[in-house]
């Protein structure tokens, strides 16, 4: 998990790679490690138990 930076600088690293209208980004990880969901907007506490639920329930 990146730690937010006041002066930009893990968003900058993202430059060329997200158009700023996915900021923020929740990628969720499953045990494998691989992307099970994501979401492209700032998310509500019952948007992201819907994303981790599922993952959860895997393990």
């Amino acid at each position: 998990m990146c730690s937010p930076h006041p002066d930009g600088r893990q968003l900058l690293k993202s430059k060329g790679t997200l158009p700023p209208s996915v900021i923020p980004t929740t990628l969720v990880i499953d045990y494998r490690g691989r992307i099970a969901a994501r979401g492209l907007k700032a998310l509500s506490e019952a948007e992201l138990r819907s994303l981790i639920d599922p993952v959860l329930k895997e393990g």
